[in-house]
């Protein structure tokens, strides 16, 4: 290759010897510049990807465990509240933490792709909770006698701990997703290392070689007026000028 880019720029003037050598340096420091700013780019991307993939989800599965725990506290309140005045209070609490947590599923539905069925499953635990929940405000809210609040009471318990079941096993499955991705993203991020030594090393032989061949060429051709002078002084007018 050397030899190949030595007879390219042998014949060229040192004006376009120059020009184009430093032209060819200039344009791979270009490539290079563009190949890095696209590695990092592409972590960068990585990384946006967890916050708004399995991070996300980890949150948001957070955020409905709270809702729920705080809505289940409130009703519990209700129930142990005598004062009806009082009780509405919970009961509206839970209502507004309802609201809240409604605004989490919507969220949860759009980020969480990595098992449909069992969302779906807990969606529907949710909502069936939901629905004796409503059931055991309404007996609340006509203080109906304690037994039948105490059989509404216990549905809805058995109820919530099923949905808190399945809260669970999606908080396990974006973990198990999480740690895939940050896996894979370490794979990607040392083929992009790996890819970036190689594309650096390839460059700068091509650079070396290139200020070779220059070096070369110019000492070559200086040489050569050096051996004309020579001879032009010693009387010697027979000389190859070729180079000049």
């Amino acid at each position: 290759m050397y030899i190949k880019l030595k007879q390219l720029i042998k014949n060229y003037s040192i004006h376009n010897k120059l020009k184009r050598t430093f032209s060819s340096i200039i344009g791979l420091t270009l490539f290079l510049m563009i190949v890095v700013i696209s590695v990092v780019l592409f972590i960068s991307s990585r990384t946006n990807s967890l916050y708004g993939g399995p991070y996300k989800v980890s949150q948001t599965i957070s955020d409905i465990r709270v809702n729920l725990q705080t809505m289940n506290m409130n009703m519990y309140k209700s129930i142990s509240e005598t004062d009806l005045d009082n009780r509405n209070i919970y009961l509206q609490n839970a209502d507004e933490e309802a609201l809240k947590l409604t605004g989490n599923l919507g969220i949860l539905k759009e980020i969480f792709k990595e098992d449909p069925v069992l969302l779906n499953e807990f969606l529907s635990s949710v909502q069936s909770t939901e629905d004796e929940r409503s059931k055991l405000g309404d007996l609340l809210k006509l203080n109906v006698s304690s037994s039948v609040i105490q059989i509404s009471q216990e549905t809805y318990s058995l109820k919530i701990a099923n949905t808190q079941n399945f809260i669970v096993k999606i908080f396990e499955t974006s973990q198990k997703s999480a740690e895939s991705f940050v896996i894979n993203s370490n794979i990607y991020k040392n083929a992009s290392l790996m890819f970036l030594v190689f594309t650096m090393l390839i460059l700068v032989a091509i650079s070396t070689l290139l200020s070779k061949a220059l070096e070369d060429s110019l000492f070559e051709g200086i040489n050569h007026i050096n051996y004309i002078a020579k001879n032009l002084s010693s009387g010697n007018l027979k000389i190859d000028s070729t180079n000049v």
